[in-house]
């Protein structure tokens, strides 16, 4: 174990501040004036505050989790036209296989936000660690210094942690043309982090009816899942068929399972209501938490009762 004293707040061969200095008339100052900002990359601090760093990061950071939303935030610094692409490759390890545009980011609708033109894109999964979003411009014409911003949806997370005194993980950005034949800007990232897993698991199962057993047939519709813990958040879109679960964001299932959950209380709910097959609902609006330690599987159930007999969960 390294003493403080003796790196001056430093860890791994790297800090922001470098040891005490003197000069020839006896004074000193507290790290010689120099600083060094930690985990930018090839970018500056100020490029970072002032909104100029291209970034990428997983909402929850968890290693071998679904990262829940993955964002980027690219400035490729030329006129993005019609037709352009933006290509997306993910590091090592990252499992993209099923990656999707999160539809309920207020960016979907307009990667540029205010910027002009609006700027809307088709996500395709190329492999397991590279992406292509098919751009439409459209009502403008964007400027050189825009700044993109996109959310992608169903993308694990690298199994190998990695930390702020390792080099991280980063995302290759390029911006081409439509045959992709001619690279437009091509960037790296700001390195983002991956924390190591644990051993719990979660799994959380949605039922439409008057008790968790008896789910309502005809019950159908969509209802959304939203809770969060130590690793990040677990937001999910819920498929309802004859009041259980079908989908999850789309993807056919029974129940959503979250694995590799480090110790903690982790904390869920859904919609306060919802109309399924016809029939008003209440949903668990207020988050329950659920409690794991020492590699548990725990089952949670969440109900949605008829309108006509109040709330619950189990």
């Amino acid at each position: 174990m390294e003493d403080s004293k003796l790196t001056f707040g430093s860890f791994g061969d790297g800090g922001m501040f470098a040891p005490p200095s003197s000069d020839l008339m006896g004074g000193g100052g507290i790290g010689g004036g120099v600083f060094t900002p930690m985990g930018f990359g090839s970018f500056t601090a100020d490029q970072f505050s002032f909104g100029q760093a291209d970034m990428a990061f997983p909402f929850n950071p968890s290693a071998g989790a679904d990262s829940n939303v993955f964002q980027i935030k690219f400035n490729p610094g030329v006129v993005v036209a019609n037709t352009d692409k933006i290509v997306l490759t993910f590091p090592a390890g990252t499992v993209a296989t099923n990656a999707a545009a999160d539809t309920f980011s207020p960016f979907t609708s307009d990667y540029n936000g205010g910027g002009a033109g609006t700027v809307t894109g088709v996500v395709t999964v190329d492999s397991a660690t590279q992406v292509t979003i098919a751009l439409t411009v459209a009502a403008g014409t964007p400027g050189t210094s825009d700044n993109y911003t996109i959310d992608l949806k169903k993308i694990v997370n690298p199994t190998i942690p990695k930390g702020p005194n390792t080099g991280g993980y980063t995302v290759g950005l390029k911006l081409t043309n439509a045959a992709g034949t001619t690279v437009k800007a091509s960037k790296t990232s700001m390195p983002y982090f991956i924390m190591a897993g644990g051993t719990n698991t979660l799994t959380v199962s949605v039922v439409a009816g008057v008790n968790t057993s008896t789910p309502t047939s005809g019950a159908n519709g969509n209802v959304f899942l939203h809770g969060g813990g130590p690793g990040g958040p677990m937001d999910k879109s819920l498929t309802l068929t004859n009041g259980e679960i079908s989908a999850v964001d789309g993807t056919s299932a029974t129940s959503t399972v979250f694995s590799n959950l480090n110790d903690g209380c982790y904390f869920l709910g859904t919609d306060p209501s919802a109309t399924l097959g016809g029939v008003d609902y209440f949903g668990q609006m207020s988050p329950e938490p659920v409690c794991l330690s020492g590699g548990q599987a725990v089952a949670k159930y969440l109900l949605f009762t008829p309108s006509s007999a109040g709330d619950g969960s189990a």
